[in-house]
């Protein structure tokens, strides 16, 4: 392939408004693809003495930080642009632009598709039910909090739409400033409001031709977005991405004689951290 492009590689990667995998997963970029990072971790509170005889030292409790292995591994995607369509454009430079932001976007498509995986499509820590689900987060919260960072709730657009019409949440859309008549069913409700209703900061709708594990609520603590956050206080996770050349996304570009046009490469090597567990909690409908 040919050499990596720098100035293409500068482009900014596309986030459509419903990719939400980097507010989970801040990216955290190493320059070594396989390693360890430590990180802030919680502690389990020690009790204070009493009754310490004269003399006798107290008793010591060492603070440590804890520790992740992390292994990137590569994703891929080539994009191809036939010569025809390159005078089609206007010239290289804008083909350039269309092929490499094409392949950068499947490249986001995958790690967001990995993160989605992680966040929703895993096992279980509790169930919710129809029509009683925001008992079950506001209890579920209660296992986020001794991480650091914002409280959300993380599901698919398919998830949102039918938890919406659930009775207990049209209930509690009054109480939110929502008119509502009686027996009225209220649709289309910004997610703004329905944070209210569950009672956290945020609530996240994923992307539905990425985000499609249905039935599933994650309560998340969604780390800051500073690069180094972690090592001063508990925070969920990192996705960690090996750079190669200083960027966090390789582009490169060559020319294909025999296909005749244009090859585009995006590449990145990552691995999602996970710090602390605590900061997830899985709900899934029951059965």
């Amino acid at each position: 392939m040919g050499e990596p492009r720098q100035d293409l590689e500068a482009l900014e990667a596309v986030f459509p408004e419903t990719y939400i995998g980097h507010l989970i997963y801040p990216t955290l970029k190493v320059a070594q693809r396989v390693g360890d990072i430590y990180f802030n971790d919680i502690a389990a509170d020690s009790a204070a003495q009493t009754g310490r005889s004269v003399g006798t030292a107290p008793t010591a409790v060492t603070v440590a930080s804890g520790r992740v292995a992390y292994s990137c591994s590569e994703v891929i995607k080539r994009y191809r642009i036939g010569f025809s369509e390159v005078e089609q454009m206007g010239g290289i430079e804008a083909a350039d632009e269309i092929g490499a932001r094409a392949a950068k976007k499947s490249v986001v498509d995958a790690i967001e598709g990995a993160i989605q995986t992680v966040i929703v499509g895993g096992s279980a820590d509790a169930n919710y039910s129809a029509n009683a689900v925001v008992t079950a987060v506001r209890s579920a919260i209660n296992n986020v909090v001794d991480c650091a960072g914002t409280l959300a709730v993380v599901m698919s657009w398919d998830t949102y739409n039918t938890i919406v019409e659930y009775t207990d949440v049209q209930e509690r859309l009054t109480y939110t400033g929502v008119a509502r008549l009686p027996g009225e069913v209220v649709r289309g409700v910004d997610p703004v409001i329905m944070a209210q209703v569950f009672g956290v900061q945020k609530c996240l709708i994923g992307d539905p031709d990425v985000w499609t594990t249905d039935d599933a609520i994650a309560i998340v603590k969604l780390p800051a977005q500073d690069q180094f956050s972690y090592k001063l206080r508990p925070e969920y996770g990192r996705n960690v991405v090996y750079q190669t050349d200083g960027s966090e996304f390789v582009i490169e570009v060559a020319k294909n004689d025999d296909a005749r046009a244009w090859d585009y490469d995006c590449y990145a090597w990552y691995d999602l951290a996970e710090m602390n567990a605590e900061g997830h909690y899985l709900l899934t409908l029951s059965e």
